[in-house]
C-alpha cells in the first residue's frame, strides 16, 4: 500500500563563509596537533634527561666501586 506523499521541509540556503569557516576549523585542529606534539616532545626530553642521570649515577657508582676494589701502586709499597 502506498501512503501519501511525504514532505520533507526546505532548508534555505547558508550564505556564511565556508571557506572562511573551514579554514578556522582547519587552523584550530592543526593547533591542537600541534600542542599535542610539543607536549609529547617535552615528555620525551625529560624522560631521556631522566634516563641520562641514572645512567650517570650508575656510571659513577661502577667507577667507585672500580676504584675500591683496584690495587693501588701506593698500597703495594705500604
Amino acid at each position: 500500500m502506498i501512503n501519501g506523499i511525504r514532505w520533507f521541509p526546505i532548508v534555505p540556503p547558508s550564505y556564511d563563509n565556508v571557506d572562511g569557516i573551514l579554514a578556522d576549523v582547519h587552523a584550530r585542529k592543526n593547533e591542537e596537533r600541534w600542542d599535542e606534539y610539543n607536549k609529547q616532545l617535552t615528555e620525551k626530553i625529560h624522560l631521556r634527561d631522566y634516563l641520562y642521570d641514572v645512567y650517570l649515577k650508575k656510571a659513577h657508582e661502577k667507577q667507585i666501586r672500580m676504584e675500591i676494589f683496584n690495587v693501588s701502586t701506593i698500597d703495594f709499597y705500604v
